[in-house]
């Protein structure tokens, strides 16, 4: 995965896109995966592959990458789209 990032511009072109932000974390999620799962059973990369197939086929519910740590002290945004209330000019 360090080759693929260090090579191509896998993570350029995620960043890129729509949801650039959240589609580069994912790809570093799934870089740390496949580094646990190296050291956990020395697998290769297509047995990796073959469990994040599997994984997939089975609908494994996980949430997204987080983009920022939920213990800093900052504040966050939550958009309700199509909200009661969101008729009028301006809403807080």
């Amino acid at each position: 995965m360090d080759d693929l990032f260090e090579k191509t511009f896998v993570l350029e072109m995620a960043a890129a896109g729509i949801h650039g932000e959240q589609a580069v974390a994912n790809l570093w999620k799934l870089r740390e995966r496949a580094s646990g799962f190296e050291a956990l059973s020395g697998g290769t990369l297509a047995a990796f592959l073959t469990r994040i197939r599997s994984a997939m086929r089975d609908l494994e519910e996980e949430g997204e990458s987080p983009l920022a740590d939920d213990k800093l002290d900052a504040v966050k945004i939550l958009s309700v789209h199509k909200s009661k209330g969101l008729e009028f000019p301006i809403v807080f």
